[in-house]
């Protein structure tokens, strides 16, 4: 459990790195591992809101990939295509 943790907080405060101060939401459900005291400080410490769910009910917030997501990701695509269609072929992330 020790490991999966500092796996989690580490990969929070590599985002954190990219977020310039900006307040983040993080949406889970209430298992006890998400809500221990060091988690907690972790959270304010780095400008992190939690919406916590209850246990056993994240499937209710599934919508959100059909609802909001799904079309996001058809837009990007056609976004993309348009933009490899104009001939430019090396798209760089900027952060």
């Amino acid at each position: 459990m020790q490991s999966k943790k500092n796996e989690f907080m580490h990969a929070l405060n590599q985002q954190s790195d990219k977020t310039n101060g900006s307040t983040r939401l993080l949406i889970a459900d209430g298992r006890e591992s998400h809500v221990i005291a060091s988690f907690i400080h972790f959270y304010i410490d780095h400008d992190i809101i939690i919406l916590l769910f209850p246990s056993h009910s994240s499937h209710f917030i599934q919508s959100l990939n059909i609802d909001i997501f799904s079309p996001l990701k058809k837009k990007m695509i056609e976004q993309l295509d348009h933009i490899l269609h104009y001939g430019v072929s090396i798209l760089k992330k900027f952060e």
